[in-house]
Order: C-alpha cells, then sequence, then structure tokens
C-alpha cells in the first residue's frame, strides 16, 4: 500500500502530465505570450521542496508550454514550496500571489514579479484542468 507521501508525488507527476496539454488546448498561449514576455521565452521552474526531481514547470516558448525539464532546460525563474502548500493552491484554498506574500514560497529570478503572474495566470486561472 503507498504511502501519503507516494500518493502526493503520483498527483504532482499526473498534474504536470495531464495539466500542460489541456493548458495548451483550452489556453490562447500566442496571445498569453503577447502580454507577459512578448520578446522572449520563459522557462519557470517549480521545485516542490523533497520531490526535487520532478520535472515540474513549465518552458514558454513560441506558441505553446511544455514541461520544464531539468536535465535540460536552464531556467529564468525558479520557485520553491513544499508539496502541502502546492496542493493547497491547487485545490483553491491559496493563490500563489497569496502563498508569495505569506512567506510559503521562495521565487528567485531576474525579473520574478512578472514570472510570479505568469505562474498565477497558468495555475489559478486553469484549476479544472489540474483537478479535474
Amino acid at each position: 500500500m503507498m504511502n501519503m507521501r507516494e500518493k502526493k508525488k503520483m498527483l504532482i507527476e499526473k498534474l504536470f502530465k495531464v495539466g500542460v496539454k489541456r493548458i495548451n488546448k483550452d489556453m490562447d498561449i500566442p496571445q498569453f505570450k503577447k502580454k507577459f514576455c512578448p520578446n522572449e521565452d520563459r522557462t519557470l521552474e517549480l521545485n516542490i521542496i523533497g520531490m526535487d526531481h520532478l520535472d515540474t514547470g513549465f518552458v514558454i516558448e513560441e506558441n505553446a508550454i511544455r514541461t520544464y525539464k531539468r536535465l535540460k532546460d536552464t531556467p529564468t525563474c525558479r520557485i520553491w514550496m513544499d508539496e502541502d502548500v502546492f496542493i493547497s493552491i491547487k485545490r483553491g484554498d491559496i493563490t500563489f500571489t497569496q502563498a508569495f506574500f505569506y512567506g510559503f514560497l521562495t521565487i528567485k529570478g531576474e525579473n520574478y514579479i512578472r514570472d510570479l503572474q505568469i505562474f498565477q495566470r497558468i495555475i489559478d486561472e486553469n484549476k479544472d484542468t489540474f483537478i479535474g
């Protein structure tokens, strides 16, 4: 029988595999990119503490979003949070912005406020994509 940590790991892996595909289908990526990062691609690394080996994060390039690959991509922004905070965001208990201001996540990068907005738009506005 799986323990709670293994169940959380499986849930988070599933969320990113299924979620990125559905976001590309449901979101107007060219318009999103034009608004938030018109002149560059963004690579957003999401580190879930204790599950650092998972490929969690987003790469926004050309007209699509794909899952961040730890060994391939160089992040323009890094975020760290524990798995309970991630699941709380996904359940809608808190938003990315609230997690940031409450000190539940750490963010580093050259333009981290913009990247925080990008994460918030991708995650918060696609809750049903990840939870459904």
